[in-house]
């Protein structure tokens, strides 16, 4: 009794899902045979079916009985239409899909009529004039078609159907007959075609529902889920899926679709290799810069171009925060700590510049340009090229953070006013020496393993290529390393005010105070003055 009710219930249950239109049409996945052992099923349960459960039952019933009708009227119409219409007319208008639904729908039908011995006749006559009419579509498709064209029209699903029907057919055509000799060679293209489908054409169609809607960002920086192996052997795969393309003297719309999706899935594979080995670069040289820095004493480092030692910084920095946040971006994590000792040292050594320029600042205010114009020349132009730097690194920062603090302003007018006076005495000295120019202070220790470890910055990738399709795998491949990395470290305009300000903070640390002993002083004037 339970098992019963468990099978009605489960009836009800697949038949509350389906729709109505795949009732009366999915002959496979809804037999005529298992609608009518259902429909008794539930009517003799409806018999003693309790008040709550009578209603589903009822509903139920009348939408099998309708798919019922509706399967046997399409079956009847089918019939006559075969009946009157010749099979190589019916042919022309009936592309191979709809002859094979025709195929199981007359076959599913045959149990309606299994007491009717009159329209049993008609049906046969029917199966045998839409055997014809597959007969000729199959050696029209198949005969004279070359297994790569069969395995790029057809999807696994039509290939394996054909073929189940194509070994049907065999088996009943006369072995001795030019017909059996037709279907012979029907059917080795269709393996043939289905073999090369499972073999080429199923792996890129599985790897396009792999990576479809997946963002790029994702294949960049996801290495668990997408390892670089891993997109290694996509790579390889779609390479040789095209190079066999290109091989193929077959030229037809399902190949230019088939290639263009190709190209597409390659092109959004080479992107994050790309990415990913510029990173690994990128990487190793920071890695290397941090060993050199590590090499140098603070003095040492210091000596560098103020400008130098703030990119130089900012790299560190900007190295260090992506590999925390992508610890796995390669096969072997980024020692942090190496980095993080390198930033303090850099740290140390601006702190060190930034107090040099003060001292010299305050140096000069006590000097005259005629006591200046006794020092050597060397020591004049050292000094004019350090005070231009610095000049030109509070203008930017003048320029981007408006407005600024007193003491800023202070330290940039200190700057300018030394730096002109320098410049004078200097030009006094040796008029014919030329001005300075600080792009020529490139010879500098570590300003040049800097340029060798900067990462480049200049585009960023704006765009993809998903929608282009390319003569070759030579051109798509080229198109690739013509793009410009996209980098998620370019640093924003934020970041870059912030590196400034705080190389800016050593050199106007003395005046920052000053005026914040002056605030303080105010502030306790006012707490002490006498309240009237």
């Amino acid at each position: 009794m339970a098992s019963q009710k468990n099978d009605i219930q489960a009836v009800l249950n697949r038949y509350q899902l389906a729709d109505s239109l795949n009732l009366s049409e999915c002959v496979k996945t809804y037999p005529l045979k298992t609608l009518q052992r259902d429909q008794v099923l539930l009517k003799k349960a409806l018999v003693s079916a309790d008040p709550e459960m009578a209603p589903f039952l009822k509903k139920t019933l009348q939408r099998i009985k309708k798919a019922i009708q509706e399967r046997n009227e399409t079956g009847r119409a089918l019939i006559k239409n075969l009946l009157q219409v010749p099979p190589e007319i019916f042919t022309l208008h009936q592309p191979l899909d709809k002859l094979l639904q025709h195929w199981n729908l007359l076959e599913d039908i045959q149990i309606s009529y299994e007491s009717d011995p009159e329209t049993q006749k008609r049906l046969t006559q029917a199966t045998v004039n839409l055997f014809e009419a597959l007969n000729i579509k199959f050696q029209l498709d198949f005969f004279n078609g070359s297994p790569e064209l069969i395995a790029f029209k057809y999807s696994e699903a039509q290939l394996q159907d054909y073929k189940s029907l194509l070994k049907r057919i065999f088996s009943i055509v006369d072995k001795t007959s030019d017909l059996y000799k037709i279907y012979r060679v029907i059917l080795s293209n269709l393996q043939q075609g289905l073999i090369l489908f499972r073999k080429k054409i199923k792996p890129i169609k599985k790897l396009h529902t792999l990576l479809e809607g997946v963002p790029e960002q994702i294949l960049i920086h996801d290495i668990q889920q997408y390892p670089t192996k891993k997109l290694e052997d996509y790579k390889t795969l779609l390479k040789t899926t095209l190079e066999d393309l290109e091989t193929l003297q077959i030229r037809n719309s399902y190949l230019e679709v088939f290639k263009e999706q190709c190209q597409t899935l390659l092109l959004r594979i080479l992107i994050p290799l790309k990415v990913r080995k510029a990173y690994l670069v990128q990487a190793i040289r920071v890695l290397r810069l941090c060993d050199h820095i590590m090499l140098i004493d603070e003095k040492s480092i210091a000596k560098n171009l103020a400008r130098t030692l703030i990119n130089c910084r900012g790299l560190l920095r900007q190295t260090y925060g992506f590999f925390k946040k992508h610890p796995y971006h390669m096969d072997e994590a980024v020692d942090l700590e190496v980095i993080e000792k390198a930033e303090e040292k850099i740290v140390q050594s601006l702190k060190l510049r930034g107090g040099m320029i003060q001292a010299i600042c305050r140096d000069l205010d006590g000097l005259s340009i005629h006591q200046l114009v006794q020092f050597p020349p060397a020591i004049l132009k050292n000094t004019s090229d350090l005070l231009k730097e610095t000049e030109s690194i509070l203008s930017e920062y003048i320029g981007l953070r408006m407005p600024v603090t007193q003491s800023v302003e202070r330290v940039l007018e200190l700057v300018q006013r030394n730096a002109e006076k320098v410049e004078k005495a200097f030009n006094l000295m040796k008029p014919h020496v030329p001005p300075s120019d600080l792009s020529k202070n490139s010879h500098l220790p570590l300003s040049s393993i800097y340029e060798i470890a900067k990462y480049p910055t200049k585009q960023l990738y704006k765009g993809r290529l998903a929608h282009l399709v390319f003569d070759s795998i030579a051109v798509l491949e080229q198109a690739v390393k013509d793009l410009p990395v996209p980098i998620s470290l370019i640093k924003p305009l934020e970041t870059r005010i912030e590196e400034l300000e705080e190389y800016i903070h050593f050199l106007s640390q003395e005046y920052a105070e000053e005026e914040i002993n002056q605030e303080t002083e105010k502030e306790v004037l006012k707490m002490t003055e006498p309240r009237e």
